[in-house]
């Protein structure tokens, strides 16, 4: 439990961190992605909008 076996968890440590950012951009490039399917699919003024914080203001 050296000095090389700390060095080796922390490389270790941060090649996890970094897969795990990789998972994330995937996961949100994903999301952007159906997003746009998902407008490309509906009409989105269907009535079934949520308000945007400015409408709720004008109330």
């Amino acid at each position: 439990m050296g000095l090389e076996h700390f060095k080796t968890a922390q490389v270790v440590y941060s090649q996890k961190q970094i897969l795990l950012e990789n998972e994330l951009d995937n996961l949100n490039n994903f999301m952007v992605a159906y997003r746009k399917r998902l407008k490309l699919s509906f009409n989105f003024n269907d009535g079934y909008n949520v308000p945007s914080s400015s409408q709720y203001k004008k109330a």
